[in-house]
């Protein structure tokens, strides 16, 4: 059985080609919703079983009765969504598509407030940053677009609006009780020098391999002692969950993010006020690469949700009317990674692409996959 091919990322990029052509139709922004939509939908919504989670989920998903979820425990709001499903007679299929169409509304709401009319270039950068939590963290997804959603209550100081939203996220997820100390942080003013000085520091720990996780937390945790603390140290003490993150194209990738932010900070403020906010939320994601990257566990699990800047960001400093040093080389730079990020993360056999409309494998042939896969790399 061969687990890795390029031939299992070609639906991917044939995705991101899609929603590229969408950003360069001359058609209304209205129509490019429609059609971003039913890309999206069908896409994403009318998927097999693709990636690790369905695993778990076409499980779960079964065993939930009418009106009460039984052996599972999952968060209320998820739990309340399935009962949803359920009662209105949809199979696990149904389940993903119903799903997909509430991530996909939360997005357009996120890209249509935010990004306006480089609109289609969101779902771009989603794909290429984030389609992980769309395909296999369908918790997590949720309760991380609320959270998004919610920002603009953050720039406008309207607290109720921000806990209410985050409230629902954690319903969703518990993971979303870490968005709430962020209402107090990322409207603030930083101090870029320190930032890059703290960058600059931080890189040259990771060129060197000096883990600042493990030299702090493991004497501490040590210290403390009881369970969460015996839990944490098994993980730094993992080579699976604490490998730690090399020099790569994604390192590039960052560097050149960071200098691209901290030149062009002020400009993106001078647009819209609240892209302080997802300045601020890059600059925290990107030390923490450095600062964590040898404790890859924490940076898959935590880390990657702050990722989302890069879906409105990117695009504005790419293609805003004011135009930025070297545009064309960067926009080049950009599209190169993305092809390059889609293929590493998708070119293994669970990512084997079928869709329900045009015929797909069955589940007990995807769980014997998976199963082999797994065996044969964990």
């Amino acid at each position: 059985m061969q687990f890795h091919n390029f031939i299992f990322s070609l639906p991917y990029l044939f995705i991101l080609f899609c929603f590229l052509t969408v950003n360069f139709l001359r058609c209304t922004i209205h129509r490019k919703y429609l059609i971003s939509g039913g890309i999206f939908i069908l896409f994403f919504g009318c998927r097999g079983f693709v990636g690790w989670d369905w695993y778990s989920y076409y499980e779960i998903y079964n065993q939930t009765s009418d009106l009460i979820i039984q052996k599972y425990s999952t968060e209320p709001c998820f739990g309340f969504f399935m009962v949803g499903c359920k009662i209105i007679g949809l199979d696990y299929h149904g389940f993903v598509l119903v799903s997909t169409c509430f991530d996909f509304i939360l997005l357009h709401l996120i890209f249509k407030l935010y990004l306006s009319k480089y609109y289609a270039w969101g779902f771009f950068f989603f794909i290429v940053f984030s389609m992980g939590y769309e395909i296999d963290l369908m918790r997590n997804i949720k309760a991380l677009l609320l959270f998004i959603y919610s920002l603009q209550y953050v720039y406008r100081k309207k607290i109720t609006y921000f806990l209410f939203y985050n409230t629902i996220a954690i319903g969703f997820h518990s993971s979303a009780i870490l968005f709430f100390p962020l209402y107090f942080l990322l409207n603030r003013d930083i101090n870029k020098r320190l930032i890059g000085s703290l960058f600059v520091i931080g890189n040259l720990l990771f060129i060197c391999h000096i883990g600042i996780v493990k030299l702090i937390l493991l004497p501490v945790l040590t210290f403390m002692g009881g369970v969460y603390s015996m839990m944490l140290i098994n993980y730094l003490d993992s080579d699976l969950f604490s490998q730690p993150y090399g020099l790569s194209f994604g390192f590039v990738e960052r560097i050149v993010t960071f200098f691209l932010l901290y030149k062009y900070a002020s400009r993106l403020e001078q647009k819209s006020c609240i892209n302080r906010l997802f300045i601020n939320t890059a600059y925290m994601y990107l030390l923490l690469m450095v600062y964590c990257s040898d404790f890859s566990i924490f940076i898959d699990r935590v880390v990657a949700m702050f990722r989302y800047f890069y879906w409105i960001l990117i695009p504005l400093l790419l293609f805003g009317k004011e135009r930025i040093s070297y545009h064309k080389v960067l926009i080049s730079f950009y599209l190169l990674f993305s092809i390059s990020r889609t293929i590493a993360l998708t070119d293994t056999i669970l990512y084997d692409y079928d869709n329900i409309l045009t015929g797909m494998r069955t589940f007990y042939d995807r769980k014997n996959t998976w199963e082999h896969f797994y065996i044969n790399n964990y």
